[in-house]
């Protein structure tokens, strides 16, 4: 079937101005983009006063842990209505692949921020659900999916053994097209590892031309993840992904670029900056935003390493007890700049929904007791599953900067949550990226890109992207999208494609699977 639009102002991806002019797909493929193009075609759509891009890309995504579900049509829809046709998924550590599918720790994989019914390898993803996709993917193997598969959440070196067998797990991925893999170093098991280890899951990588993506050890100025140092925490979180980087020669990502705190946001400018000198030192490394200035993780983040490794009986009691207290009360407010006001409870577990959707210092008071009782009360109840938004990882100004710096491109860092409050990402973080740029005098064209061909090129995904002849067909028309309500609800996204499908029109998803495993070969 061949379809062409006519009249569009095209966006063609690559952040160059937009232009009048015509689009011809067939199948799943653009045939020709051009001007006044005359073809013998099944269906003509008037563009006429409407853009046309490139189906954006979400660098930054967890639904692999959604899009092989029955109902992955309820868990996605949220994503694909912001236009949003490809998700880089596995991040922060965690992967539904790289997993030995008879590994006794499998249960450990679901006391993460996500739960999945399957857990395997990405051939055996492949045969069970390719055509079953509502959007494209781009797999990376969690390291923590791995570690996890073979050892547990042990906090230990690993033996030589166990080294190779978590090194088996990646690459048997990678040669099945995985595009690279991620580190989580603020969760378990993560946070176990020492650079030595993640430098060897960095080299297989490199030898499949992957990517390596991070959610370093510090997010803040000041955190849990490394003693004390003249040299704040952020900067020591980069440099160890940059020693990662150069041992191994492979491709960096530095997973949602953020501030945690106030106390952090002085630290800009040198993060910046620092990307900047990484790169002159001949890394290729850059880094993604949301554009929210609140952000969701789990409610251990504010422990100390150690802290998860204890016996949940003994948690309670003596020095882990008063290390842990002592931490959290001197690092919200004079280490972070942040309150108990700026955590929000997003889940804790079935019979708690009650909590849900209120500040801590809220719930705190409703208790009768104070902030630190009630965070370490919540993080029981939840036996460490807790799920919690965080403000103040940005402000506008942040966000402004970062948008305009060359080496930042766009995701959303969300996924659906069962229950309590959804994330406001996971509805409308793109179109907010719009809405903010009009603020910052952003050209669309370079929002665009970011979203689209700036990010095709950095994870290196072959004809996606940009709206070129022989590039496959995920396309966006649209006209000045506006997010309309606080619900998430968008207007202004007329119709959307995945692989010459329309999946999508004026806010309705279609029931039309046309997504694909998007892998590196």
């Amino acid at each position: 079937m061949k379809t062409l639009f006519k009249n569009a102002t095209i966006y063609d991806g690559s952040g160059s101005s937009p232009f009048l002019g015509d689009l011809l797909i067939s199948e799943d493929k653009i045939l020709k983009v051009s001007k006044n193009l005359n073809e013998k075609v099944d269906e003509e759509i008037d563009c006429t006063g409407k853009k046309l891009a490139p189906g954006f890309i979400d660098a930054h995504s967890h639904n692999d842990y959604f899009c092989f579900r029955e109902d992955s049509k309820k868990c996605l829809q949220s994503f694909i209505l912001q236009g949003i046709t490809t998700q880089v998924v596995g991040n922060c550590g965690y992967s539904v692949i790289g997993v030995d599918e008879n590994s006794p720790y499998k249960e450990y994989l679901n006391k993460s921020l996500f739960n999945s019914k399957w857990y395997g390898s990405l051939e055996d993803a492949i045969k069970k659900y390719s055509g079953k996709l509502f959007l494209n993917i781009i797999p990376l193997v969690g390291h923590g999916s791995v570690r996890t598969s073979v050892v547990g959440w042990k906090s230990k070196k690993l033996t030589k053994d166990e080294l190779n067998q978590m090194l088996a797990l990646l690459e048997r991925d990678l040669k099945a097209g995985a595009f690279g893999g991620s580190l989580g170093l603020m969760y378990e098991p993560g946070m176990f590892a020492d650079t030595a280890e993640l430098t060897e899951f960095a080299k297989i990588i490199k030898k499949y031309n992957g990517i390596l993506t991070i959610h370093p050890r510090a997010c803040s100025d000041v955190s849990q993840g490394f003693p004390l140092t003249k040299k704040h925490h952020l900067e020591l979180g980069l440099d160890e992904f940059a020693s990662i980087l150069k041992n191994s020669g492979v491709r960096g990502e530095y997973s949602h670029l953020i501030f945690t705190g106030s106390k952090s946001w002085n630290r800009v400018d040198s993060m910046i900056n620092k990307f900047k000198e990484l790169q002159k030192e001949g890394l290729d490394i850059g880094y993604d935003m949301y554009s929210y200035t609140f952000g969701a993780s789990a409610i251990t983040i504010f422990l100390f390493p150690d802290f998860l490794a204890i016996p949940e009986e003994k948690r309670m009691h003596g020095f882990p007890y008063l290390k842990a207290r002592f931490l959290m009360s001197i690092s919200m407010k004079m280490v972070l700049g942040m309150t108990y006001d700026d955590i929000v409870v997003a889940y804790i577990g079935k019979g708690y929904e009650k909590y849900e959707g209120k500040k801590l210092s809220e719930i705190a008071k409703e208790e009768k007791l104070n902030n630190v009782q009630t965070y370490f009360k919540l993080v029981n109840l939840s036996k460490g599953m807790g799920r919690v938004y965080i403000d103040k990882y940005y402000n506008k100004e942040i966000l402004e900067k970062l948008m305009k710096d060359e080496n930042s491109i766009f995701m959303t860092d969300a996924w659906f949550e069962e229950t309590g409050i959804q994330q406001a990402s996971a509805y409308s973080c793109f179109p907010n990226f719009f809405k903010l740029g009009k603020e910052f005098g952003i050209k669309e064209e370079t929002l665009i890109h970011k979203m689209t061909g700036k990010t095709a090129d950095r994870f290196r995904i072959k004809n996606r992207g940009y709206l070129k002849e022989g590039y496959k067909a995920d396309l966006v028309l649209f006209d000045d999208i506006k997010i309309v309500n606080q619900t998430g609800e968008i207007e202004g996204i007329n119709k959307i494609y995945i692989n010459g499908k329309k999946v999508a029109e004026n806010g309705k998803l279609k029931d039309v699977q046309s997504g694909e495993f998007i892998l590196n070969k």
